[in-house]
């Protein structure tokens, strides 16, 4: 196999082309698949749109929330679970 031949002339792309042509093909690779799962892509937008809504993207939940449905690691008495 040899090396692919350049055409006389034409320059290679420059590496800042490169990048977005990768960025670009990224993006529509991502449009594509997210078209595949409307319904899980719509439970994401919705729950990071209530998060930003409520504030806690940047707080956290309030202790009333956490204390509801908060999950956390029990202590372990005597350095293990009976």
């Amino acid at each position: 196999m040899s090396a692919p031949t350049q055409q006389v002339g034409q320059k290679p792309p420059s590496s800042v082309r490169q990048y977005w042509d990768g960025v670009i093909s990224f993006a529509g690779a991502q449009v594509r698949q997210a078209g595949r799962a409307p319904v899980t892509l719509a439970v994401v937008i919705i729950m990071w749109v209530a998060g930003g809504v409520t504030g806690s993207l940047s707080e956290g939940p309030n202790d009333a929330l956490l204390f509801q449905v908060g999950a956390g690691v029990q202590p372990l008495p005597d350095g293990g679970p009976r």
